[in-house]
C-alpha cells in the first residue's frame, strides 16, 4: 500500500478530515456501518429478553474491528473496500481476545462508578472516581492503539509490538489524546443514544476521525514525517 501523506494530528481537524473521508467513500461506509447497526439492534432485542444477550457484545468485536480497518485504509490510501471490512475476519482470535478483554474492564470499572456513587459512602465514591480516571485511560489507549493494531503497514509485526507502540505514542503525547478521546467519547455516547445516527453513519465518522488523529501521531511518533511534511 502507497500511504498518503496525513496532516498534523489535531483534535477538531481529525473530525473534519473524517467527513471528508466519509464523503470520498460514502456508500461503502454508509453498507458496512449499517450491517453493524442492523446487528446492534437485534442484540438490544435479545438483551431485552435476556441479559445473557450482552455476551453477543463480544462476536460484535469482529465488525467493529473490521469499519475500523476500512477507515484506516481509506485514511491512508483513499480507497478502503468491502474485504478491507473482512479483513479481521480471517485473523480473528487475537482481536476477539483484546477486545474481549476491553469489554469486561470497561464493565467491571463502569458497575464500579455506579455502585460507588449510588452508595452515598465516601470510600466507595472515591473508588468510583478511581474508575473514571481508569476508564478515561482505558479510551485513551484504545484510541491510539486500535487503529495501530488494525494498521495494514503494521500486518507483518507481532501483537505485542503493536501494542507497546500504542502505549508509547499515548505517553508521548498525554493531554493531546486525552483531549480528543473525550471528545470523541463523548460524540460516541451522543450518536449511541440517538440509536439511528450509530446505526447508519455516526460509528463509521467517529471511526474515521480516530483513524485520522492515532495514524497522524504514530507515523510521527515513527518518524514517517520528516519536518518538510509538516505544516507550519
Amino acid at each position: 500500500m502507497t500511504a498518503r501523506p496525513l496532516p498534523p494530528p489535531r483534535v477538531l481537524g481529525s473530525f473534519a478530515s473524517g467527513v471528508v473521508d466519509f464523503a470520498d467513500n460514502a456508500w461503502r461506509f454508509l453498507l458496512a456501518n449499517l450491517a453493524i447497526g442492523v446487528l446492534l439492534v437485534i442484540m438490544s432485542l435479545v438483551v431485552g429478553r435476556a441479559p445473557a444477550g450482552y455476551l453477543l457484545a463480544i462476536p460484535m468485536i469482529l465488525p467493529v474491528a473490521g469499519l475500523m480497518r476500512m477507515a484506516i485504509v481509506q485514511v491512508r490510501s483513499g480507497g478502503a473496500r468491502f474485504t478491507d471490512f473482512l479483513a479481521p475476519m480471517r485473523r480473528p482470535w487475537a482481536f476477539l481476545a483484546l477486545g474481549t478483554l476491553q469489554l469486561v474492564i470497561t464493565f467491571v470499572l463502569w458497575l464500579d462508578v455506579f455502585v460507588g456513587l449510588g452508595s452515598g459512602q465516601l470510600l466507595t465514591a472515591v473508588l468510583a472516581v478511581g474508575a473514571v480516571y481508569l476508564l478515561l485511560a482505558i479510551w485513551s489507549y484504545a484510541v491510539v492503539t486500535w487503529p495501530v493494531l488494525l494498521d495494514p503497514l503494521h500486518d507483518g509485526e507481532a501483537i505485542r509490538p503493536r501494542l507497546r507502540l500504542g502505549l508509547q505514542v499515548l505517553l508521548s503525547h498525554p493531554m493531546r489524546v486525552l483531549a480528543f478521546a473525550v471528545l470523541s467519547g463523548a460524540l460516541l455516547a451522543m450518536a449511541t443514544a440517538a440509536i439511528g445516527i450509530v446505526v447508519t453513519f455516526g460509528l463509521a465518522l467517529i471511526w474515521l476521525a480516530i483513524a485520522n488523529f492515532s495514524l497522524a501521531l504514530t507515523d510521527r511518533y515513527e518518524g514517517r514525517v520528516t519536518e518538510t511534511d509538516e505544516e507550519p
